[in-house]
């Protein structure tokens, strides 16, 4: 199921409304570009969920660089610190 529709009907089985917030995330934080040309029919999909309203706007997690990132900041899987700050914003 779309998550265009998954996320109304969960909200209308829990009889209320909850803020829900969709993040931009790609497969390649490390991409020269954002979106990148492979990344762009996700990144298009994502953003649809924040322009028809079904959900906020999330944070970026490609911005998320460096430190931020397992593995000496070259994973592709936040660190404790990265979770955190992902949490943050």
């Amino acid at each position: 199921m779309p998550l265009a529709l998954a996320i109304p009907a969960a909200l209308r089985y829990l009889a209320q409304a909850l803020p829900v917030s969709a993040a931009a995330a790609s497969e390649d934080p490390h991409a020269r570009q954002w979106p990148s040309e492979r990344a762009r029919p996700r990144y298009n999909a994502q953003a649809s969920l924040w322009k028809d309203g079904v959900a906020l706007e999330g944070p970026d997690t490609d911005a998320l660089k460096g430190s931020w990132r397992e593995a000496g900041g070259t994973g592709v899987h936040f660190s404790g610190p990265g979770l955190r700050e992902h949490a943050a914003r």
